[in-house]
């Protein structure tokens, strides 16, 4: 008899444990979603620079003098967005001089503000 009630006693501290795993577990949850949801809005950002980067540099052709300093402006954008990822940060280095370069090529007659 006395080793049944141990084993019940037993038995109700693994399943409280249990409980309380599964409890924190489940509290977890939603915090670990959040985060995730933060990361997915973080890159769609940084996407959306991206292509707005794309756009301004398209407009390099035309006759928009102001494009150049648009295209500076979204680079700087890009580049406090990825602060955080060394990866993307060693990326627009290159970036930034072959978009330099190309500004500097540019006819001179085209006011060209340049921002850094």
């Amino acid at each position: 008899m006395k080793k049944l009630r141990w084993s019940f006693i037993g038995g109700l501290v693994m399943l409280t444990l249990l409980a309380g795993w599964v409890g924190n577990y489940i509290h977890m949850i939603p915090a670990q979603q959040m985060e995730q949801g933060k990361w997915v809005s973080h890159t769609h950002e940084v996407l959306n620079q991206m292509e707005m980067l794309s756009t301004e540099l398209k407009r390099f052709s035309g006759d928009d003098a102001h494009a150049p300093q648009r295209v500076q402006q979204t680079l700087t954008e890009i580049e406090a967005l990825t602060r955080d990822n060394p990866t993307q940060q060693t990326r627009i280095m290159p970036l930034r001089q072959m978009i330099t370069d190309l500004i500097n090529s540019l006819p001179q007659e085209m006011p060209v503000p340049v921002a850094h």
